[in-house]
């Protein structure tokens, strides 16, 4: 059943399978780097372009260079979260 055409892989599939594949190397290298680890950073892959969601106060060059250093990745984009402060009071 496996070999039916309809259940074969397919270009959009394989290209899902490496984008995701990338962005897990990515996350792991920050896992492992000691300025990134206790940071909660977004990664996604898109043929080889990354884009990394950092929160605000983390270094966003030490991020660059860690993604940069992974096999495969091309470029890097990053987008920085900043996250309002909002009061439960007034005034």
């Amino acid at each position: 059943m496996a070999r039916r055409p309809e259940f074969s892989t397919t270009a959009v599939g394989r290209q899902l399978v490496a984008d995701r594949a990338l962005a897990s190397q990515v996350e792991v290298a920050l896992a492992g780097h000691r300025d990134m680890r206790r940071r909660v950073i977004g990664v996604e892959s898109s043929h080889g372009v990354v884009t990394l969601e950092l929160p605000s106060g983390a270094d966003p060059e030490v991020a660059l260079a860690v993604a940069r250093g992974v096999t495969g990745v091309q470029n890097v984009t990053l987008r920085i979260a900043e996250i309002p402060i909002f009061s439960s009071f007034p005034g």
